[in-house]
C-alpha cells in the first residue's frame, strides 16, 4: 500500500476504469478526467459486449496473454462480487464452420492445456447444431455497468466535460493542464482515445482510429453469445446486440443502413431469422436502434500497456546515420507516466489484467506475467521498430 499518493487517469472508459480500480487497490487516490459529459461514451458505451479468450492453434504471446487475462477477469469478477452490480449471462459459443477450423481449435485446446479446465471445450451449439468451441464461463456483460462498478470501487473523483491539454514531469511530480484547471499528481495514465493523436509525447505511437457499428435486437431471446465472424450477444436488460461492422477509412459517426443490413444478412446464414421473429429486414431496421462508436487499434492488434518511453531522449541517445547498423541504448522512460490503450475489440477481456500489469510497473512491483509476454504489449516495441526503420523524428 502507498497511501497518500495520487494518480490522474485520462479516459473514463473500460481502460481508465480498470486502471483506477488497480491503482486504488494499492491505496492511490484516483482522479479520472474525460472530455465527454458522461463515463463510457465511446466503445465502452455499447449496451452489451462479450468476454472470452482469444485462442491460436499453437501457443503464442497473444494467446497466452488472452487466456491469462480471461482467468484474471474471472478471479476479479468473483472476488469483487461484480455479478451483483453488472448485468451478465454466462456462456459463449464460437462456431466452427470448416474442418480446418475444427483442427485449429482442437489443437488450440490441447496446446494450451485446456482439455481439463473450465476455460474451453469442443461441443455443439444448440441453436445452430454446429460444432463450436464453448467457453462456459465466458460472459455477455453490460460494459457501462462494468465501467461504473470499477469506478465506484476505486472511489475515483470524476472530472468530466474537460479537455486535457498538456503535461510535463518535473521534480518528482507531474503537472497537467486542462481547459478548466491545472493539476499536480504523482502518477499519470493515458487510457483515452483521440487526445493521444494531439500530444507530441504520445503521437508517435501508431494508433489507428477505427469505426464500429452495432444493431440492438430487443426482442431476440438468446441465452448464450454466439460468435461466427460477427457476433450476437446473450439477451441482457436491453436485449441482444448484433455486431459489429468495421471501418478504418471512413470514420463518419452517422449510422449506415447498408451495414446493418449486412449484419442481418450474415446472421441469416447462421441462424434462421424467422425463428427470431425477423420477417423482413428492411421493415425490422426501421424500428431498431443502431449505434456507432470508435476505438483505438494498433498495427499489430495487441494493446499498449506500460511505462511511457521518452521518445525525444531516446532519439538523442541513439543518433545514427541513415542505414547505420547500430544497437540502441537502454530505453528511457518517464518515471511515473503510463499508458493503457489500444485494447481494440477485446477490451472487456483484457482491461483488468492490463491495468494490473501497468500498476505493478508504475509502483515498481514484481511483474505479473512472463517477461516475454509483458514485453509483447509494451509501447517499447513500436519505438524500437520505428528506430530500426529510421522512422523516428524529434
Amino acid at each position: 500500500m502507498i497511501d497518500g499518493k495520487s494518480a490522474l487517469i485520462v479516459g473514463a472508459g473500460i481502460a481508465g476504469a480498470a486502471t483506477a480500480f488497480s491503482l486504488s487497490k494499492r491505496g492511490v487516490n484516483i482522479t479520472v478526467l474525460d472530455s465527454q459529459k458522461k463515463i463510457a461514451l465511446g466503445a465502452s458505451g455499447n449496451p452489451a459486449g462479450v468476454v472470452y479468450p482469444f485462442l491460436t492453434k499453437h501457443k503464442t504471446n497473444e494467446s497466452i496473454f488472452s487466456i491469462e487475462a480471461f482467468r484474471f477477469f474471472l478471479e476479479t469478477w468473483e472476488k469483487e462480487n461484480l455479478k451483483n452490480f453488472v448485468p451478465y449471462s454466462n456462456g459463449v459459443y464460437h462456431l466452427i464452420n470448416t474442418d480446418e477450423d475444427f483442427i485449429r481449435y482442437s489443437n488450440a485446446i490441447e496446446s494450451h492445456s485446456l482439455e481439463y479446465s473450465n476455460i474451453a471445450r469442443l461441443t455443439e451449439e444448440p441453436i445452430t447444431n454446429k460444432n463450436a468451441i464453448y467457453f462456459p464461463l465466458g460472459k455477455t456483460i453490460s460494459p457501462v455497468d462494468f465501467v461504473k462498478s470499477l469506478l465506484d470501487i476505486s472511489g475515483a473523483k470524476l472530472i468530466l466535460n474537460t479537455d486535457y491539454l498538456q503535461w510535463e514531469e518535473s521534480g518528482g511530480s507531474i503537472r497537467i493542464r486542462t481547459n478548466q484547471q491545472e493539476f499536480t499528481t504523482d502518477f499519470l495514465v493515458f487510457s483515452n482515445g483521440s487526445e493521444l493523436f494531439d500530444d507530441e509525447k504520445l503521437s508517435w505511437l501508431p494508433f489507428k482510429k477505427v469505426r464500429g457499428q452495432i444493431l440492438q435486437l430487443p426482442d431476440i431471446k438468446i441465452q448464450n453469445a454466439i460468435l461466427y465472424g460477427d457476433y450476437i450477444t446473450a439477451n441482457l436488460k436491453d436485449g441482444s446486440i448484433l455486431g459489429a461492422s468495421y471501418d478504418e477509412y471512413k470514420l463518419d459517426p452517422s449510422t449506415r443502413i447498408n451495414e446493418s443490413e449486412a449484419l442481418l444478412l450474415n446472421l441469416s446464414k447462421t441462424i434462421n431469422l424467422h425463428q427470431m421473429g425477423i420477417e423482413n429486414i428492411s421493415t425490422f431496421l426501421k424500428s431498431h436502434f443502431t449505434r456507432v462508436s470508435f476505438r483505438n487499434q494498433t498495427e499489430d492488434r495487441s494493446p499498449v500497456v506500460g511505462l511511457l518511453p521518452n521518445k525525444s531522449l531516446f532519439i538523442q541517445n541513439n543518433l545514427r546515420k541513415k542505414g547505420e547498423n547500430k544497437k540502441f541504448e537502454e530505453i528511457p522512460y518517464y518515471n511515473s507516466v503510463g499508458i493503457l490503450n489500444g485494447l481494440g475489440s477485446r477490451g472487456l477481456t483484457h482491461a483488468l489484467i492490463s491495468a494490473e500489469i501497468l500498476a505493478r510497473q508504475l509502483l515498481k512491483e514484481r511483474p505479473l506475467l512472463e517477461e516475454k509476454i509483458e514485453n509483447s504489449i509494451k509501447p517499447d516495441r513500436f519505438l524500437i521498430r520505428m528506430w530500426k526503420q529510421d522512422r523516428l523524428k524529434l
